[in-house]
C-alpha cells in the first residue's frame, strides 16, 4: 500500500500528512506533557530497539505475491528523509532490492531501482518501480518495469506515478502533471495488462485541491483510490474524495467521505484499506486531533458502512489493514510519550482492541524516517508491519501472532 504525496520527491509522506491533518502543534503538546508525566502504561506482547540512525539501511516499501514471496526496496535513513537534520550532507543515494520466498525470514540481494522507493510485484518476474526521488531518469517519471524479477528494470515514458496496484490480471495507476499541490494537480487513472507497455486512461470523477492519493484494492476487481485533503492553511475543508472500481479500474464512481457527517466537527478519513469480498475500511480522525479516531467498515464495496468502532485512545495511529470485515490491524509508527510504536488488533470489526506488539521507545522522534504505511496482508491470514525500529514482523493468523524477522538489508 503505496500513498505519496504529489511531488513527494521533497517531502516526506508521513510528516506531510502531519501537517496536512494539523497533528503537528498537537503532538509537540503530546510530547511536551509526556516528559512531565512519565511514559504511558501498555501491556507489551513483543519488544524491539526503535532507531534508524544517520545512515543506515531503511526500508520504504513492501511488495507481496503471496503469504511468503516478496520484495522489498530498501535505502540509507538519509535518502529516506531529504528534510532530516541530516540532509545537509553530501550523500550518495542507492536504493537496494531484496526479494525473500520464506514470509521474510531471510532476503536475497537482487538489484537496484534507481531512486524508486516504491514497488509492486504482479508475480516472480513482472514488477513495477516508481516514486523516485533520487532517479538519474531523464524522462522524469520515475517509472520502470522489470520483467526478470528486478535484476533489469526498463524505464517507462509518462508522467509521474504516485500509486500503483496489482488487481488481478491488471495493473492501476494513479499520475500526476506537475508538483506544487494544492492546485490542479490533475490526477489521471490508467490500467493496462500485467507486463505490457500500453496504458489505457480511465475516465472516473475528478478530486477538488486533493495533493496526494492511495491506492489499495480487495480480490481481483475492487480498487479503491482515496484523494487526500489539501495543505492549504486554514482550508474550511479537508475531507477526502474516494472513488471505487469494481472492474480493475475501467470504471470509476465517486464516494462521499465515510467518515464526514458530523455537523460539529469536521471528521476526515486519513488511511484506507480493503480485503476481497468488497471490504472496505476507512480510518477516520477529528480534524487537528490525536484523539478521538474510529474505524468504519463496509461490507459492500463503499455503498453502504456500518457503526463506527473507537480505537485505542491516547495513540495517533496512522495506518490501517484488514483481512476480513472482523480483522483490523492499525499502527502507530511514532515514538510519542516515551512509549514506543505499537501495533493494534482488533477480532470484532473494531469493537475492541488489543495491543499486539510494542517496540521500546526511542525519544520523541520519528520512528521511521522513509514511508510509513509499512503496514498490510499479503494473503488471508498473512499479515505484516515494519516496525520504528525497521523490525519486520509478520503473522500468519490474521495478527493474533507475530513473528519478528530479520530486516531486508539490516
Amino acid at each position: 500500500m503505496q500513498r505519496l504525496v504529489a511531488g513527494g520527491d521533497a517531502v516526506c509522506e508521513g510528516e506531510a500528512m502531519l501537517r496536512r491533518r494539523g497533528w503537528v502543534p498537537v503532538i509537540v503538546a503530546i510530547v511536551a506533557a509526556a516528559a512531565l508525566a512519565g511514559p504511558l502504561a501498555v501491556e507489551a506482547r513483543a519488544s524491539a530497539p526503535t532507531s534508524a540512525p544517520p545512515g543506515t539501511s531503511v526500508v520504504t516499501d513492501l511488495s507481496w505475491t503471496g503469504p511468503t514471496r516478496g520484495w522489498a526496496v530498501g535505502t540509507s535513513s538519509l535518502c529516506a528523509d531529504p528534510e532530516s537534520a541530516f540532509a545537509a550532507q553530501k550523500v550518495v543515494c542507492v536504493e537496494q532490492l531484496f526479494s525473500t520466498a520464506d514470509r521474510g525470514r531471510r532476503w536475497t540481494a537482487v538489484g537496484s531501482t534507481d531512486g524508486v522507493v516504491g514497488i509492486r510485484f504482479a508475480n516472480r518476474t513482472v514488477g513495477y518501480s516508481f516514486g523516485a526521488r533520487n532517479s538519474t531518469d531523464d524522462s522524469g517519471s520515475g517509472f520502470a518495469m522489470t520483467t526478470n524479477g528486478g535484476r533489469n528494470w526498463t524505464r517507462q515514458p509518462g508522467r509521474p506515478v504516485a500509486a500503483l496496484e496489482v488487481v488481478g490480471r491488471r495493473v492501476v495507476r494513479v499520475t500526476y502533471s506537475h508538483t506544487g499541490c494544492p492546485g490542479p494537480c490533475d490526477w489521471r487513472i490508467s490500467t493496462s495488462s500485467v507486463g505490457s507497455t500500453r496504458w489505457h486512461p480511465a475516465r472516473f470523477p475528478q478530486p477538488r485541491f486533493n495533493d496526494s492519493v492511495q491506492l489499495v484494492h480487495g480480490g481481483t476487481t475492487d480498487v479503491y483510490a482515496a484523494f487526500f485533503g489539501h495543505t492549504a492553511g486554514g482550508a474550511p475543508d479537508q475531507t477526502t474524495d474516494l472513488v471505487v472500481s469494481h472492474d480493475a479500474g475501467r470504471t470509476w464512481t465517486a464516494r462521499g467521505d465515510p467518515c464526514a457527517g458530523d455537523p460539529k466537527r469536521e471528521t476526515d478519513t486519513v488511511s484506507v484499506a480493503a480485503a476481497p469480498g468488497g471490504i472496505v475500511a476507512s480510518l477516520c480522525y477529528p480534524r487537528g486531533a490525536t484523539t478521538g479516531g474510529y474505524v468504519r467498515i463496509s461490507q459492500d464495496g463503499s455503498r453502504t458502512y456500518g457503526r463506527a468502532g473507537l480505537i485505542p485512545d491516547r495513540f495517533l495511529t496512522t495506518s490501517i489493514a484488514i483481512a476480513s470485515s472482523r480483522d483490523v490491524l492499525l499502527s502507530n509508527p511514532f515514538d510519542l510519550a516515551g512509549g514506543g510504536p505499537r501495533l493494534f488488533a482488533s477480532h470484532d470489526g473494531g469493537r475492541s482492541w488489543k495491543t499486539v506488539i510494542t517496540e521500546a521507545p526511542a525519544g520523541a522522534t520519528r520512528a521511521t524516517p522513509g514511508d510509513w504505511e509499512l503496514l498490510g496482508f499479503s494473503g488471508p491470514s498473512s499479515g505484516y508491519w515494519i516496525g520504528g525500529g525497521q523490525t519486520l514482523w509478520t503473522t500468519a493468523d490474521r495478527g493474533r501472532t507475530w513473528t519478528m524477522n530479520p530486516t531486508p538489508g539490516g
